[in-house]
């Protein structure tokens, strides 16, 4: 990554997945099953229509430092990853997502903060999900993925 002098300020390339440093979170127990940096966040966008931005980190567990991540070739996969980001209405998140199994949507959400699911998934007037959403939640629900890691 080159950086350029311009008049005494630094301008910077954007930081890739492997440039983000991880973040310490205590209360959280390894479960082997793990995700890369960059896909948790085309599924948090494809789940939640009302994200508009959203970026993610691993996770380093408090107490299990040597089981919050690992190496399959050159993929580093994360047990959990924290990610935060911005909504359609301008309001900021923060939760910890964590991928169960091999299935594509295979995980889940906690720890959300700065909004509701409802802010993330954008309602419609009748106050259901949009029917689009439903749909392709259906899809995906069925189609076996690779995009998971474990650690077996």
């Amino acid at each position: 990554m080159r950086s350029q002098s311009i008049l005494g300020a630094t301008r910077t390339e954007p930081a890739e997945a492997f440039d983000r440093r991880p973040v310490v979170l205590s209360g959280l127990t390894p479960d082997s099953w793990g995700q890369s940096i960059t896909n948790p966040q085309s599924s948090l966008r494809s789940r939640y229509d009302g994200i508009t931005l959203v970026f993610c980190t691993g996770v380093i567990m408090a107490g299990y430092r040597k089981d919050s991540s690992w190496l399959h070739g050159t993929t580093r996969y994360w047990d959990k990853l924290a990610c935060a980001g911005t909504s359609t209405s301008g309001s900021e998140f923060a939760l910890v997502y964590d991928h169960k199994n091999r299935s594509a949507e295979g995980w889940k959400i906690y720890r959300l903060r700065g909004i509701s699911i409802g802010g993330l998934a954008r309602l419609t007037e009748a106050g259901s999900l949009p029917k689009s959403s439903a749909t392709r939640r259906k899809a995906v629900e069925k189609r076996p993925s690779t995009s998971c890691g474990s650690r077996s």
